[in-house]
């Protein structure tokens, strides 16, 4: 009987994490659609946290937001050239509290040339 319960419950827990995965591609989305209208490092840091780590020029990473911004900072490119991307998966913890989305970007630099990229947020 007790494998019964587990079952028709089973339902309600799978329902959170599924609700969550589809918010957090949808606020990936939602910055994709303002990134092409902005510098790169104003559409890609519009999206950092406070405590946000990211990797950096030199096999290290930074913490938080004003360092990341920096390091977005150090490549010309990301000064002056635009970004899209499309989210295209979310991976999510079990319990739905933690999650991060991946997908395909494309940074396009001031003289028009464009660099294909891949990237996880």
């Amino acid at each position: 009987m007790v494998h019964i319960y587990f079952l028709a419950l089973l339902p309600l827990v799978q329902a959170a994490p599924a609700g969550a995965a589809a918010s957090l591609l949808q606020a990936d989305k939602t910055f994709a659609e303002a990134g092409p209208t902005k510098p790169a490092v104003e559409a890609i840091s519009a999206m950092f946290a406070a405590d946000v780590t990211v990797p950096a020029p030199g096999n290290v990473f930074v913490q938080g937001k004003a360092r990341a911004i920096e390091a977005l900072q150090a490549n010309p490119d990301n000064l002056t050239g635009r970004v899209e991307w499309a989210p295209i998966r979310v991976g999510l913890s079990a319990d739905g509290t933690h999650g991060f989305t991946f997908g395909y970007m494309t940074l396009t630099k001031a003289d028009k040339s464009t660099v294909p990229l891949k990237y996880l947020a």
